[in-house]
């Protein structure tokens, strides 16, 4: 059953792009309307699905979600099959299907958009173009770029030396975000510089725990040495202990005696045996073993440049602000925070 109220949408978007607005124009159009967008739309109708990441609750058209709607083949009666498939058996995780291999079947639901109209907007947009996805190379920025303001992905200008900036301010979104750009460079220089520090604080951590470990092993001899020493006088007090039984039994020392004696003799290896456990605990305390999260940190000492690959394992996002600061979030540095403030601590009791 076609939704009256969405399928008026999707025809003005047709006629506005087949009028030769660009996709920008045409959400920049919808957003200033008040038209909710896609999500929107969903949530008001009851739909609780997880948002979009962002900083902001809003949520608004953009261009490449009004391009998306202008490829779709759905809306002139097809229906496609085929386009995401699972890489691996019994996996939820799907990756996209190239569009050459969808199967489009046609007529098999009423059209929302008149053929004629869909082929004329798509005469006027951009030919489609399909990217081969590569987990080795590629935009190591991609989509972590994130405005401060509004809390969308920056995007990258396709000049040699290029630069980020929002686009949001001219999609009538109501976010005052700054139009300025920020050079690519700058970032990625920017985010070595972080991964650089983090990775030389790996590396202290690295020395500071191989100093606590040989002072654990020295203490651990001590430890031995001293527990020795207390076993043997604990075996002692036993035998004073016994003595005294057989002392009072034969009826060489008086109750009295024998109970004021055993007393001191019992509060002594009472303490003893505390002394002992608290020993033994020392000796069999775990090593510290070797820390994945500070040897892969310690991995990024010598970098000179953001690749995929670290980017995909390390780097969660670069915030830019108006004024041109930079939050940088890295994967690990909340525990290699918690890591240096239990060195800390420790240090200061020790």
């Amino acid at each position: 059953m076609v939704d009256a109220e969405a399928a008026d949408v999707i025809r003005r978007i047709f006629q506005m792009a087949a009028g030769g607005a660009k996709t920008w124009e045409i959400a920049a159009v919808l957003n200033g309307d008040g038209v909710s967008s896609p999500k929107n739309y969903k949530v008001e109708a009851g739909c609780t699905r997880t948002p979009w990441r962002s900083i902001q609750e809003e949520n608004f058209w953009t261009g490449n979600l009004v391009a998306k709607f202008l490829r779709d083949e759905r809306y002139i009666g097809k229906t496609v099959y085929g386009k995401r498939s699972r890489d691996i058996v019994g996996s939820t995780h799907t990756v996209k299907i190239s569009r050459n291999d969808w199967i489009v079947v046609p007529d098999r639901h009423e059209a929302i958009v008149p053929e004629a109209l869909f082929e004329k907007a798509q005469a006027v947009m951009r030919e489609y173009r399909e990217y081969e996805v590569s987990s080795g190379s590629g935009n190591p920025l991609k989509r972590k770029v994130i405005c401060g303001v509004c809390g969308h992905a920056m995007q990258r200008d396709n000049k040699k030396n290029g630069s980020y900036r929002c686009v949001m301010k001219r999609l009538n979104t109501g976010f005052d975000c700054s139009e300025d750009g920020i050079l690519e460079a700058d970032i990625l220089e920017a985010v070595v510089d972080t991964i650089q520090v983090y990775a030389q604080y790996a590396v202290s951590i690295d020395r500071l725990l191989q100093t606590r470990q040989e002072q654990r092993q020295l203490d651990r001899k001590q430890a031995q040495r001293q527990l020795q020493m207390l076993q043997s006088r604990k075996a002692q007090f036993d035998e004073r202990l016994q003595d005294l039984y057989e002392r009072l039994v034969e009826g060489e020392i008086s109750r009295e005696s024998f109970a004021a004696q055993k007393k001191a003799l019992t509060a002594q290896t009472e303490e003893i045996t505390r002394t002992v456990l608290e020993l033994e605990r020392k000796i069999s305390g775990s090593d510290d073993k070797g820390n994945a999260m500070i040897e892969q940190l310690k991995s990024y000492a010598g970098i000179t440049a953001l690749t995929k690959e670290i980017s995909v394992e390390l780097l969660q996002s670069v915030t830019i602000y108006p004024d041109g600061r930079m939050d940088i979030r890295l994967n690990l540095v909340d525990e290699i925070k918690a890591l240096m403030e239990t060195l800390r601590r420790e240090s200061c009791t020790a």
